[in-house]
């Protein structure tokens, strides 16, 4: 299970949520949890604020999109203590989510499943039963779940 640090921390294997400093705090406004859950499922990629409009506004989006997706993310980095934008970074021509290891759910997962099967490989079964639980612990529910 991800245990908070006390930075930043993101869990996607089940609802989007986000570490706050204190608690872990589901993102309640469906499109800033959109934008959030675009960014995590491309952890460290640059996503185009173009791809990000589309996805939040599929086919339609309102005039103001761009600065709607500006206030969005003002908003996210708020709600995280991200004010200088380290996490939640603006880089031209759109945002980007910029984690270390083990601040995003998904990410322990591939890791601690990568170490079972090499545990198993060595002939480790109870370590890799360990690491298997442990990988599986973090799942919440469906991931992306709302």
């Amino acid at each position: 299970m991800i245990e908070p640090s006390g930075g930043v921390q993101f869990r996607i294997l089940g609802p989007v949520e986000a570490w706050t400093g204190q608690d872990w705090a589901t993102i309640t406004a469906a499109k800033q949890r959109s934008l959030l859950a675009t960014l995590l499922v491309h952890p460290g990629q640059l996503v185009p604020t173009d791809v990000l409009i589309e996805e939040l506004w599929p086919g339609s989006p309102p005039a103001s999109a761009s600065n709607t997706v500006s206030v969005y993310m003002h908003h996210l980095r708020k709600l995280i203590g991200d004010t200088d934008g380290r996490v939640l970074a603006t880089r031209p021509p759109g945002y980007q989510v910029v984690l270390s290891r083990g601040e995003l759910d998904a990410e322990q997962f591939t890791r601690l499943a990568a170490m079972g099967r090499q545990a198993l490989a060595d002939g480790a079964p109870s370590r890799a039963a360990e690491l298997l639980t442990e990988a599986l612990s973090l799942w919440r529910g469906r991931a992306l779940a709302d």
